[in-house]
């Protein structure tokens, strides 16, 4: 049995490094009314050019709300499964890491959350997907039991994977 269980967690650490996608969730890591205060060094369009990636032009400027932002997907990978290219955003840190989350904008009110870990430097932009290696999604019940488990997570190895390397236009 432990030897099903440790297969299990690395086919399913392996699927997120392969398909590179974000964590989708009906809860958010946090609420936009926690985000972190606006930074203007995240507006702008943003490129990248790896292979298989879901989105390869997005800008992002001022949301309508404070500390949110507005990002528009231009461009689209073979990987890209939202409903729109249109996303409410905002970022958040947790244990020292931050974090940018999007919710769908124009599609229903149960459409889910997205989330990334980003690293921003000047006109350089890095985004990771995560991965949730103690429970899993299933474990997501919750503003509360999400941050839990992705603080679980992060102790793990192949917490980050799908590295995207953007670069300011």
């Amino acid at each position: 049995m432990k030897q099903f269980r440790v297969a299990l967690s690395l086919l399913i650490a392996v699927s997120f490094v392969i398909t590179a996608c974000p964590v989708g969730s009906a809860y958010p890591l946090a609420e936009s009314s926690a985000a972190l205060p606006f930074d203007k060094a995240l507006t702008g369009t943003w490129e990248n050019f790896t292979e298989d990636a879901e989105a390869s032009l997005v800008t992002l400027e001022k949301g309508n709300t404070d500390n949110t932002y507005k990002v528009k997907v231009l461009e689209t990978g073979d990987m890209y499964g939202a409903e729109t290219k249109e996303f409410t955003a905002w970022q958040v840190t947790l244990n020292g890491k931050r974090f940018l989350v999007l919710k769908e904008t124009g599609t229903s009110n149960t459409s889910p959350y997205y989330l990334y870990h980003i690293t921003v430097n000047g006109s350089q932009l890095i985004t990771h997907d995560v991965s949730l290696l103690v429970n899993g999604t299933d474990a997501i019940t919750s503003v509360k039991s999400y941050q839990e488990e992705l603080i679980a997570s992060m102790k793990k190895e192949g917490f980050l994977t799908g590295k995207i390397d953007w670069k300011k236009k």
